[in-house]
């Protein structure tokens, strides 16, 4: 069963240490300290399965030799109490093949180490006792200075912060789980204390493995310790741990023994309870939405795992961009008739309007024809009496009418015009996008996931262009020399003044 464990500590002078020393141990070589003079050989340490150094591209070539690289770290310090390096053990899940734990432990110090300016020194180990075949594990020596083509320069005190020693225990977490779930196990590895994964069984009802997890953690013994320890001898660390073992067991004893008596009796209570009909719905019930949620992470872990690989495969990038678009356009199309109902009871104020507009044009279309039948009653009434105010009166009625129903019209034209392009299929289409958006968040997860990768990769076109620029300005100077030319005048090039 794979184990987390994920020790860190600084190898100084101030311990009496040598980072040489330290070096030439985990790889199992021999290698002399310039400093000192001493010579350590460790050629006969047995269990060493593979060494490695990995160094940023704009590192020394000597920093890829390990005799080199950690004298010139001893010659980089002058204090006596000098930090020389940082060293991580790190167990390797025993579930994955050799190939496999190397090139998890690769790339994990590539990504988290040597991508951030350190040199890594690696070095495997298999299990300390014979066909003991469970303790794979690798060490990791770092160095602390940032370093370029010159040499080390100053000590980074950014990589001594607590939170990135924390950062880098949970991302190892997350590389041995991707990889476990890659080769096809079950067994996961957790970062977090005892304390936190057994709140969080019992909180998921997982009450077996919340009793599994009440234990006591256990002690670092130091490679010191250990080395006695395998050699059948005594050692003070050893002796004040196996003193101190029993008190320590003791709560943890009584915890998990009050633990299986609970466990027991919910045991009965839950056998009792399955008989039952609504139990056997309500279980069923529970057993499909767990196997929902376990497809739907299972689908996410297969997205994530392609979105990792679109990063450098173009073509596989623009296949997903094209199944994107396709479940967009789908999801748009289902929330059209909605997002057209949204439209149209955004829109009522405004009908109600445009109705009431069209009731009054035609209501003061109803008054004038009244006014036009009396202007022509009085229009004979006036050549007889001779009366031409009330004429007067009624032209200027009309009028009025004239001008309200074109004040109507106009409104009612204009807010016609609106209408019509709120009911557009483009603005009816983009009210269906903002439904999508709203009711499918991972969506548009997903499209920022693509956008960011888009980004990327354009980015890397952007420098693949500027590489390939500055290659042929080279070979465009070089052909300009071999030709006698003035340097400077390749493609490009600036002018020189007359």
């Amino acid at each position: 069963m794979a184990i987390y464990h994920l020790h860190a500590q600084v190898i100084s002078r101030k311990a009496g240490r040598s980072a040489v020393a330290c070096a030439a141990y985990r790889a199992g070589e021999k290698i002399q300290d310039e400093r000192t003079g001493e010579q350590f050989d460790y050629t006969r340490k047995r269990g060493v399965q593979e060494s490695m150094i990995l160094a940023p591209e704009d590192a020394p070539e000597w920093a890829r030799d390990r005799a080199q690289l950690w004298n010139q770290v001893e010659a980089a310090e002058v204090r006596k109490d000098a930090q020389l390096a940082r060293e991580m053990d790190i167990a390797l899940p025993t579930e994955l093949t050799h190939e496999q734990r190397r090139d998890l432990i690769k790339s994990f110090v590539e990504e988290q180490f040597v991508d951030q300016g350190m040199v890594a020194d690696v070095a495997i180990h298999k299990g300390g006792k014979p066909g003991d075949t469970r303790n794979h594990h690798a060490h990791v020596m770092l160095t602390m200075r940032e370093i370029d083509q010159e040499g080390f320069g100053k000590k980074v005190r950014e990589w001594n912060d607590w939170g990135r020693l924390e950062g880098w225990r949970e991302e190892w977490e997350k590389a041995a789980n991707r990889d476990l779930e890659r080769a096809g196990h079950e067994s996961r590895i957790d970062h977090r204390k005892l304390e936190a994964q057994r709140e969080e069984a019992l909180a998921r009802g997982q009450d077996e493995r919340a009793l599994e997890l009440t234990r006591a953690p256990q002690h670092h013994k130091g490679v010191a310790a250990t080395n006695l320890e395998r050699r059948g001898l005594e050692s003070e660390k050893l002796e004040r741990i196996r003193k101190a073992r029993p008190a320590e067991l003791a709560p943890y004893l009584e915890a998990r023994k009050e633990g299986q008596k609970l466990l027991g009796e919910l045991r009965g209570l839950q056998a009792q309870r399955e008989r039952e009909p609504e139990y056997q719905r309500l279980a069923e019930a529970q057993r499909q939405g767990e196997e929902r949620r376990r497809q739907e992470e299972e689908r996410k872990a297969q997205e994530e795992r392609k979105y990792e690989l679109a990063r450098t495969d173009r073509r596989l990038y623009n296949a997903l961009v094209e199944g994107y678009n396709q479940e967009v356009s789908k999801a748009v199309k289902s929330h059209y008739d909605e997002a057209k109902k949204a439209v149209m009871e955004r829109l009522k104020p405004m009908v109600e309007r445009i109705n009431y507009l069209a009731a009054q044009y035609k209501e003061e279309g109803e008054v004038r024809q009244s006014l036009e039948a009396e202007t022509k009653r009085l229009y004979h009434r006036i050549n007889f009496l001779l009366d031409p105010s009330q004429a007067e009166a009624l032209k200027q009625d009309l009028a009025g009418i004239d001008e309200r129903r074109q004040q109507y019209a106009t409104e009612h034209k204009e807010l016609w015009g609106r209408r019509q392009k709120e009911l557009s299929e483009e603005n009816i289409t983009k009210e269906a996008e903002s439904i999508t958006s709203r009711q499918h968040p991972e969506l548009l997860e997903r499209g920022q996931r693509l956008q960011q990768i888009l980004n990327e990769w354009q980015q890397h076109d952007r420098a693949e262009r500027q590489k390939q620029w500055e290659r042929e300005q080279k070979e465009q100077d070089r052909e300009d020399g071999g030709r006698g030319g003035l340097p400077g005048r390749g493609r490009g090039g600036p002018e020189i003044e007359r």
